[in-house]
Formats: C-alpha cells, sequence, structure tokens
C-alpha cells in the first residue's frame, strides 16, 4: 500500500477517526467457500457473511479498540481466520463493540481478477492515487506515479517533464506516454 504519512497523521490528530478503527469498508462480503485461496470452510465461520470490516490495504486501529478486539479472541467469541486478517477484525470488532468507521480517504484498485470497465483505462488506473482527498492506496499500478502526484508541484514537474524518476511511466502499464 501506498500513504501519505504527514497528512495521514493530520487526518488522525484532528480526530478524524472517532471509532479508532477506520479505513475502507467491506460490507455483507460473502465467505469464499471452496477453489479460492481466501476460502473458509463452513465449519469454521458458518455465518453466510462477514460483519462489516476495514480492508487490509490501510486499517487505523487505536490501542484500546485493539485490547477490546483481541479479548474476544481469549474468550472464545471472535474467531481467528486464516489468511483474512481484515476480516478476522471485523469478526473481532463486531463481538467487542468496535464499529468500524468508513472514510474514503482509503482507497485501493479492484483485485487484479476485476474485469476492467473499459478499455484504456490503464491511466486513470495508475493516477486513482493522484486524488487529493486520498490518504492510503492499495495496489497502486505505480508507486512513482503515487510518490510524483504526491510531491510538491516543481518535484512533480520535474520528474514527469525531464524524467528524474527513472521508468516513471514504463512502470505503468501504458503504450504511449504523454506528460501534458
Amino acid at each position: 500500500s501506498w500513504a501519505k504519512p504527514m497528512q495521514l497523521a493530520a487526518w488522525l490528530l484532528a480526530g478524524k477517526c472517532e471509532t479508532r478503527y477506520c479505513g475502507m469498508t467491506r460490507e455483507n462480503e460473502v465467505p469464499a467457500r471452496g477453489g479460492s485461496w481466501w476460502t473458509i470452510p463452513e465449519q469454521l465461520y458458518p455465518r453466510s457473511s462477514f460483519p462489516t470490516y476495514i480492508t487490509g490495504g490501510g486499517v487505523v486501529l487505536g490501542r484500546r479498540a485493539l485490547e477490546k478486539m483481541l479479548a474476544t479472541t481469549v474468550d472464545g467469541r471472535g474467531v481467528v481466520l486464516p489468511v483474512i486478517e481484515d476480516a478476522s477484525l471485523g469478526i473481532w470488532a463486531e463481538a467487542a463493540g468496535v464499529v468500524p468507521q468508513p472514510s474514503d480517504c482509503f482507497r485501493e484498485q479492484p483485485p487484479p481478477n476485476t474485469t476492467r470497465v473499459a478499455e484504456g483505462d490503464d491511466m486513470e488506473r495508475a493516477l486513482a492515487c493522484c486524488e487529493p482527498t486520498t490518504l492510503v492506496y492499495h495496489r497502486p499500478v505505480s508507486f512513482a506515479v503515487c510518490n510524483a502526484c504526491a510531491a510538491d508541484h516543481a518535484t512533480q514537474r520535474r520528474a514527469l517533464t525531464h524524467n528524474t524518476e527513472p521508468n516513471l511511466c514504463s512502470q505503468c502499464c501504458f503504450n504511449e506516454t504523454y506528460v501534458y
């Protein structure tokens, strides 16, 4: 994941994460029951969906919230799901009464198996981390593009027009590179 650490710290210090469990939420996710890396057997987790949880690309988790959540694993209320740590946190949060707080400052690119909406959206996908309100971006197309977008204007221009960032555009999925 890619992050803007100073802006994230300012966001936290401004009290934007009131529940101390914040990020990009997933709701009503159905457990995979077979044929997947993320398979969860029904005997381990019999419910038909996971409680709302914060996805693993970027999670803000305060100490008190974590302590409450971990206590549920000790007393048996919270199950530990192998390879699905973010859904496990959601199960623990629900059992502990900790509410996941969604934030649109946390974003992610769709998983690799997701069909793209349209041909030619590589540039749009690469620049998704450049939105001014983005604090954390999971699975960026190019860390170099995200870093260039987050830099001050003079640094952006120098990196993009003078190619001071090695392979800036070749790290993306572009067939041609145009800098405007």
